[in-house]
């Protein structure tokens, strides 16, 4: 996911996504609070 989320265009970064989803459908929640900041903030 971190190399992902360092790619530059748009469109190769939601490809590459989708196609990492599809391969971890288990690691989704986890990889969304990551790639939207929520990492391992202490309340």
């Amino acid at each position: 996911m971190i190399e992902i989320s360092s790619i530059a265009d748009d469109l190769t970064k939601f490809e590459q996504i989708v196609a990492w989803c599809t391969t971890h459908p288990d690691e989704v929640p986890f990889a969304m609070k990551i790639l939207m900041g929520g990492g391992s903030r202490q309340p």
